[in-house]
């Protein structure tokens, strides 16, 4: 019996084809690897303990290997390592992600011209003790979406660290009076506006937390409906469908938490939904960046992406 199954059977999962093919699994990976990064190095068995380590618990073990990105997997097990050879082909191999995620970043400019080296390197960086992010990646989708995904999220959190400048409240933004200059709105927006951010809340928190991942994929990583299909496997229409219920959901759960706090006439409460559609999107971008980590990813970690 070969390394990879011994790993495997020391968490025990099982093999209904036979040790035999999951081995042969794990060599057609191997062997991926190697022809795909041929300056890369990696140990047959530190690998297999790499990849028997980000495997699920439950399922088909067959199915769950025969869907890892193996070569992808290699390249990640070699820069968890800590070698700058692997993170140098790293480098290299995703230079035009790095590249266009910023540039779908206007507030990038404000970082320097080195963003791109200084935030993908703490992808290899361990920090207080922790594995380096880059171990987070389960080979469960692309190496370059995964990478898309994490840059864009240091990206975010760097402008916001690195702006000087006073912040809008949101939430009191999208409520307040429109451009427009209904006085109705207005006056709503105005007298409403705690009743809206505290119902807005109660419905974020009631959806499921798959619904938040894929608005949290769609408004804060700013994926478009191909990258979220390619997350999920499913076809775009698919995922154009889960983001347009999840947010459906919020704004159907926000109308229903608002009308039990209002104590309005029944004119002002059929006046006050019409301010909902309006306030959402803008309202969404901050409440997903409140709501942590994602929740229900199958790598726990980050969800990888594909083009």
């Amino acid at each position: 019996m070969g390394v990879f199954a011994v790993c495997l059977q020391s968490r025990g999962l099982t093999a209904t084809s036979g040790w035999d093919a999951v081995e042969r699994q794990f060599d057609g990976m191997f062997a991926a690897g190697v022809a795909a990064w041929p300056s890369v190095r990696v140990e047959p068995e530190a690998f297999a303990h790499y990849v028997a380590a980000r495997l699920p618990d439950g399922g088909s073990l067959e199915e769950a290997l025969s869907a890892v990105h193996g070569a992808d997997l290699y390249l990640a097990c070699a820069c968890a390592s800590g070698s700058t050879g692997a993170i140098g082909v790293f480098d290299a191999a995703m230079r035009d992600v790095a590249e266009g995620t910023l540039a779908r970043f206007p507030g990038a400019r404000v970082l320097g011209d080195d963003t791109r080296q200084v935030l993908g390197a703490k992808l290899f960086v361990s920090e207080g003790g922790a594995p380096p992010r880059i171990a987070e990646y389960s080979g469960r989708g692309s190496l370059r979406g995964w990478f898309r995904v994490a840059l864009s999220r240091q990206i975010l959190s760097a402008i916001r660290a690195t702006k000087r400048e006073v912040a809008l409240d949101e939430d009191q933004l999208a409520l307040t009076p429109a451009s427009s200059g209904d006085p109705e709105l207005s006056h709503l927006r105005r007298r409403f506006s705690s009743e809206f951010a505290q119902a807005f809340a109660a419905a974020m928190r009631a959806l499921e937390s798959s619904e938040r991942n894929v608005l949290r994929h769609h408004y804060i990583d700013g994926l478009s409906i191909d990258e979220i299909g390619a997350i999920y496997r499913i076809h775009r229409v698919t995922a154009a469908r889960r983001l347009a219920r999840a947010r459906e959901a919020l704004v159907a759960g926000t109308r229903r938490f608002l009308a039990a706090r209002l104590h309005a006439s029944p004119s002002e409460l059929r006046s006050a939904m019409r301010i909902l559609d309006g306030a959402v999107d803008i309202t969404l971008q901050r409440a997903l960046r409140e709501t942590g980590p994602f929740e229900d990813n199958p790598s726990s970690s980050v969800h990888p992406v594909s083009k």
